[in-house]
């Protein structure tokens, strides 16, 4: 199968002709040999290996809801609804996935750096701001450590997060998934979701490069320059805000950056506005998380932050993330839960505006002369 979405709808497409009939069609843009319910007026997110499994049930309230839709992008309000809706629903599920997934890791990153930077000091200015860090060198063993459990806390953030997407769209659909399955079904797809996030990476990258080749040119122009490629970083990050769930779907990396940026269309500042709004959600969860290992912190023997004495300018940061490893671990393991639970957070609320986004501006169904599986 190719690693090229669907055509983009226009309006000449299907004029004046009869659309294709309801039925299983091959999805030439997913990996593998996979099929796609057509509902006769736009695809269904409902896939499936084997085109003789039935339609699920779901699909004919979705069909009947979509045919000859003129739906925009949910209001603020109706997408909070749905997503305290979905995470109350799920919650059941969400909690595992993040007890699974990001616990460990994020525990193991949180003993390395404990290991690593234990006896070494922050210097400070006069007026409080972090000056410097000093202390002994790392060895190898250390730096070895800390490379591979930010590795993994990356990876397992990325494994949360879809995971917590496929609930979201299995709830939406009307077939919640279990925790395991979520697990496995993102498992599946997670290469491509990596391959996703380094693609991006690497063009914000490169035109940051260019921006300071540029800019070390011209220098009076830096500044603008800089500004420029802030405000461009942040309405292309808005236009490819659905693309993890592209992904997820069973398109290429390539692919969803393609149908991402065609279904945001005209819609960055609807985005932004509901993206800030999921936000405010998503910080307050991480601040309830932060308050709560706080206490542990403070049993483990830290302070939780630099305290100063008259004339102090430099802290060990073993004071302050205290000296009893194992407290110190559970503070570590509330506040994986708290990060893990604010990406599920984060996951509800895109695959919600991800999914009216797609169901508003569908992608083409298959030839009139194509017949369903």
């Amino acid at each position: 199968m190719t690693d090229t979405p669907l055509p983009e709808n226009d309006d000449d497409s299907l004029g004046g002709n009869p659309s294709p009939v309801p039925g299983w069609y091959a999805d030439t843009s997913a990996d593998g040999d996979s099929y796609r319910w057509w509902d006769g007026s736009t695809w269904t997110h409902h896939t499936a290996a084997d085109p003789a499994v039935p339609l699920p049930s779901s699909a004919g309230s979705a069909a009947s809801g979509t045919e000859g839709s003129t739906a925009t992008i949910l209001p603020v309000g109706q997408l909070l609804t749905q997503l305290f809706r979905i995470l109350a629903g799920q919650a059941g599920h969400l909690f595992p996935v993040v007890l699974v997934v990001m616990v460990i890791p994020a525990m193991f990153n949180g003993m390395m750096i404990r290991w690593a930077w234990k006896d070494s000091k922050l210097t400070f200015t006069d007026d409080g701001l972090i000056e410097g860090l000093s202390g002994p060198p790392l060895s190898v063993a250390q730096v070895f450590g800390v490379t591979i459990s930010f590795v993994l806390v990356a990876m397992a953030g990325i494994w949360t997060f879809a995971a917590a997407m496929n609930q979201a769209r299995s709830f939406i659909d009307g077939e919640p998934m279990i925790w395991s399955q979520s697990i496995q079904s993102a498992s599946r797809r997670l290469p491509h979701l990596v391959a996703l996030w380094l693609l991006m990476a690497v063009l914000a990258f490169v035109s940051m490069m260019v921006v300071l080749l540029v800019g070390a040119i011209a220098l009076p122009l830096l500044p603008v320059l800089l500004l420029a490629w802030l405000v461009a970083v942040v309405v292309v990050g808005v236009r490819l805000v659905t693309t993890p769930d592209w992904v997820l779907q069973g398109y290429g990396p390539v692919a969803s950056l393609k149908s991402g940026w065609k279904v945001t269309k005209r819609n960055v500042f609807s985005i932004l506005g509901r993206l800030f709004a999921i936000s405010m959600i998503a910080v307050g969860v991480w601040l309830m998380s932060s308050i709560i290992a706080v206490p542990f912190t403070a049993i483990a023997g830290g302070s939780g932050q630099p305290a100063f004495e008259a004339g102090q300018r430099e802290v060990r940061i073993g004071d302050f993330l205290g000296d009893n490893p194992a407290v110190y671990a559970i503070s570590q393991l509330f506040g994986a839960v708290g990060t893990g639970t604010t990406l599920a957070v984060w996951a509800v609320g895109l695959t919600l505006i991800a999914n009216s986004l797609q169901r508003t501006r569908p992608i083409n169904g298959p030839s009139k002369d194509d017949q369903p599986v």
